[in-house]
């Protein structure tokens, strides 16, 4: 049960798409804007403090972590005097010296912090890659946050982006990665940092960053061939983490004939119904019983073999290791009319 007698302030939660099964990964949080996820699975977050302490931090959201905005015990604010207070307003603000709350991987200082995403693209130099990217409104900037492990979690170091020490007005509200791997900026220009006193509401700005002589374009891929197969991997929207992508990985190797993965092989081992790159799964994740499944994964591997022997039969039994007359009794028991399949192609 998700509630105060458990969990304490601001909190990162998951649940099924659906709604149902939901949990809570982190908790004891101030005033947190956006949770980014990485390819991985991992979470990252900012976390805004009281306004005025300079105690803005960035953080990795570890599962069931405590981070400290209010005493775990006694539910007591930051200011309270205590023991083993920390030194400093920015650290006291967390209650980083109380066991069990779990260290800032980073702290900003002032600011209001908005948008976040980890870059995974290509276009952006290699400092930037597999980083995370920031907006904070508050002092004007988009910044990375170049990762890096310390003992049981991360620390990071800052390298600024975008600096608007010249507008005071540009204020990112959110970032986001193009398809064509450059930066998107949203900046709603402002004298103030949004909804207390909007001075402008007319004006605002969308900026593309990206290296110079970088025109916007959208690469057409092809995935005919085993170097396309790995991009078809790399562009699918995963919807699950690094444990998904095992699932697929060993599909794959049951599916391919070979040495080589292709781009059928790919189709087939995607999960149904999640967005992929140009092409259309004729396979998925079934229910029913084992001998079901078993059933429906024999038909989508005859299939996948006769699109890749362009439906010629001879050469598909050969691939699959079965006689010819095999693979006609098999297609029998197996409800697939091979005559429909040949669309007229010779055997």
């Amino acid at each position: 049960m998700i509630g105060p007698k458990k969990y304490k302030e601001g909190m990162v939660f998951r649940c099924d798409t659906d709604g149902s099964h939901v949990e809570c990964l982190g908790q004891n949080f101030r005033n947190p804007y956006e949770v980014a996820v990485d390819s991985y699975g991992a979470l990252w977050q900012s976390d805004n403090d009281d306004d005025g302490n300079r105690g803005v931090r960035i953080n990795y959201v570890m599962q069931n972590g405590n981070y400290g905005y209010k005493d775990e015990m006694t539910g007591a604010w930051w200011g309270e005097n205590r023991t083993n207070i920390e030194d400093s307003i920015p650290y006291r603000h967390w209650h980083l010296n109380d066991p069990g709350v779990v260290p800032n991987m980073l702290q900003t200082g002032a600011g209001s912090p908005t948008g976040i995403l980890v870059y995974e693209g290509s276009l952006l130099p290699a400092q930037f890659q597999n980083q995370l990217i920031h907006s904070d409104a508050g002092p004007n900037v988009v910044r990375t946050y170049t990762i890096k492990k310390s003992g049981a979690g991360y620390r990071a170091d800052i390298i600024n982006i975008v600096k608007g020490d010249k507008d005071q007005w540009f204020r990112p509200s959110d970032v986001c990665v193009a398809p064509d791997g450059s930066l998107f900026i949203a900046d709603w220009y402002d004298v103030g940092v949004g909804g207390h006193q909007a001075g402008d509401q007319v004006r605002g700005r969308i900026y593309r960053v990206a290296p110079k002589g970088s025109a916007y374009t959208i690469k057409k891929e092809s995935y005919n061939d085993v170097a396309g197969a790995i991009t078809a991997l790399q562009n699918y929207s995963w919807p699950g983490n690094v444990r998904e992508l095992r699932n697929v990985v060993e599909r794959l190797m049951l599916l391919a004939v070979g040495e080589r993965v292709d781009k059928a092989t790919v189709e087939l081992a995607l999960p149904e119904g999640q967005a992929k790159p140009t092409v259309t799964s004729i396979s998925g994740n079934h229910g029913g019983s084992l001998s079901e499944r078993v059933a429906q994964f024999e038909r989508d591997t005859i299939i996948a073999e006769l699109k890749r022997q362009n439906n010629h039969i001879t050469n598909t039994a050969k691939a699959l290791g079965l006689e010819r007359s095999h693979l006609y009794k098999k297609c029998q028991q197996l409800g697939l009319d091979l005559r429909q399949l040949r669309a007229g192609e010779h055997a």
